[in-house]
């Protein structure tokens, strides 16, 4: 295998990565919005929410998993060919039998009779999870590759959008570009990896892998949860049009929050490796220089989407989604808290082999964010949905801290807390100026 990737690039690239994440929807969903408007994008985010949960399940903590044991095995070719392959199988397997069930559901429930193409044409995102390989580029550091295939696919998709999607009763034709720009990703991954390893049918032992893959599953049950329960029980007791105000909002929040958490997502496997090795010093020095960094990133963030969400909202989505305001307001912490949990969860937890521990703490965020969300959507809809994802990821980071300090303890420094909160109160000071002076 090549030498040691270099982090600092590695970042680059998966910051990149992360933000054309950030930058597509910034340029679909204020036309997509104004098309479709409120009712549209909420039947299209509904679908794709139920076939979210399918493919929860298909995948088996897979992508989590996988990262960490290519990590562990890409100096053996004889090894890494064996892991992937072992873990193509299972996702291949679990994949089919959901693909199965999801259809028949489809096919014999009353509720999906009225919208049945909508549904097959989201699911296509489940069916062709068998090809879904991303675990295996992340554990080989290949974030380059990942960040320019993933550029061409949402430009063709970008282009799509605006060729094809012109009128509110265009949602399955948006649905099913997305669900194409998806399945390209997939496809793309097959077509070059044999570049990197080789299918191995011999030696293969599964039930080595069947206890954390299914620790891993327990763990993205619980996370998703709280990511994905909101938008059900919403669909449960709301309409489309609020499902669209609660999903627009909690796209671009969702969308930055990836793009921040991918300042340090790049080093599950040079956390690994450094623990395999025990050099935890230049773990514990690698750690505090991310965490300053997302502190530095994600505050300011945070701030300026709560003081600016009004602007914001009629800016992408349009006067069809002012109650979307509230909601982005209530919104805007959710950012430093699922930055900085995914350092210490999905990075460090993971790093020293405490899935447990990591299973532990979202399941008691899952049962946080099922009570509240139960009290309050409701009586306050979206509303009382976001201030239950806030509320649940605000307790999550708080006890993955908690876990982390058994092991290490991380310090940010004094004069950075205080150029922290220079910073800040500065932004907010121009931010109220400018208001002033400019309607």
């Amino acid at each position: 295998m090549e030498k040691e990737k270099s982090i600092f690039k590695n970042t680059i690239y998966n910051a990149l990565y992360n933000g054309l994440a950030v930058i597509f929807p910034l340029i679909t969903v204020p036309y997509i919005s104004r098309v479709l408007l409120s009712d549209g994008i909420g039947k299209v985010n509904y679908a794709t929410n139920i076939v979210s949960w399918f493919l929860l399940f298909a995948s088996l903590g897979i992508p989590r998993y996988g990262v960490r044991e290519i990590a562990k095995t890409r100096d053996n070719q004889k090894e890494l060919s064996e892991t992937f392959s072992e873990l193509f199988i299972i996702n291949f397997a679990s994949t089919a039998i959901c693909s199965i069930i999801y259809l028949i559901l489809v096919f014999v429930a009353p509720y999906f009779s009225s919208r049945t193409l909508l549904y097959l044409t989201v699911g296509i995102q489940l069916f062709l999870n068998i090809f879904n390989v991303d675990w295996f580029y992340q554990g080989l550091e290949e974030y380059g590759y990942i960040t320019k295939r993933s550029f061409v696919v949402k430009l063709l998709s970008l282009i799509a959008i605006f060729v094809f999607v012109h009128k509110k009763e265009d949602y399955v034709i948006y649905a099913a570009i997305q669900s194409f720009a998806l399945a390209g990703n997939y496809c793309w991954n097959m077509a070059h990896i044999f570049k990197y390893t080789r299918f191995s049918f011999h030696s293969l032992t599964f039930k080595r892998r069947i206890s954390p893959i299914f620790i891993l599953l327990s763990t993205q049950l619980a996370v998703n949860i709280y990511a994905l329960l909101d938008t059900t029980m919403l669909g449960w007791w709301c309409s489309d049009s609020v499902i669209g105000y609660y999903s627009n909002a909690q796209k671009i929040i969702r969308v930055i929050s990836v793009l921040t958490a991918s300042l340090g997502g790049v080093m599950l496997p040079r956390l690994v490796s450094y623990i395999q090795s025990k050099r935890i010093d230049e773990l514990k020095k690698l750690s505090e220089n991310v965490l300053e960094v997302l502190l530095f990133t994600c505050v300011p963030i945070s701030i300026g989407l709560f003081m600016l969400s009004d602007n914001i909202v009629l800016i992408l989505f349009g006067k069809d989604f002012l109650p979307s305001i509230t909601t982005m307001k209530i919104f805007a912490p959710f950012i430093v808290f699922t930055t900085i949990g995914n350092l210490y969860g999905t990075q460090l937890l993971m790093s020293f082999g405490e899935e447990k521990l990591l299973l532990k703490s979202v399941v008691v965020g899952a049962c946080i964010n099922f009570t509240l969300n139960f009290l309050s959507i409701r009586r306050f809809m979206q509303n009382g949905a976001t201030f239950a994802s806030v509320v649940t990821e605000c307790i999550v980071m708080i006890l993955q801290i908690y876990y982390v300090r058994r092991y290490l303890v991380l310090h940010v420094g004094k004069k950075n807390w205080r150029d922290l909160f220079i910073m800040n109160a500065a932004m907010i000071v121009c931010i109220i100026m400018v208001r002033f002076l400019i309607s």
